[in-house]
């Protein structure tokens, strides 16, 4: 007995369904790897997260997640950051100001300030 033909109907379906398995492959590869499309995005978003914590008094998870915001912006090397971490380095500073450990912050901005001053023209 010859083997069944598979229908265009079948061949379809089959290539979808391969095609869904690789996209999901793909997806939990990026999201195993740690790593975002736009690190702007992630940047912004975390910053927001950051506001909303200090919006709502929690500001033992918010001087917790600040410190993790800056540790994660500095990881990245980009220009187009620039603004938005400035932004997160000012609700870093104000998260650990509103938990009294103001003197924990500033090893970390003196480290990255020759970074902050730098002109940007020329």
């Amino acid at each position: 007995m010859p083997p069944a033909v598979p229908t265009s109907a079948e061949e379809q379906e089959a290539k979808e369904l391969d095609d869904l398995a690789m996209d999901i492959a793909v997806e939990e590869s990026r999201v195993a790897s740690g790593t975002s499309v736009f690190p702007e995005v992630e940047i912004f978003i975390n910053t927001l997260v950051l506001t909303t914590l200090q919006r709502y008094n929690l500001h033992a998870d918010a001087a917790m997640a600040a410190a993790l915001l800056v540790q994660r912006c500095g990881s990245f090397n980009r220009r187009s950051l620039d603004v938005i971490s400035s932004k997160a380095y000012f609700y870093f500073s104000l998260a650990f100001e509103n938990v009294q450990r103001l003197g924990e912050v500033r090893p970390t901005l003196l480290k990255v300030s020759p970074f902050l001053s730098q002109p940007q023209c020329c």
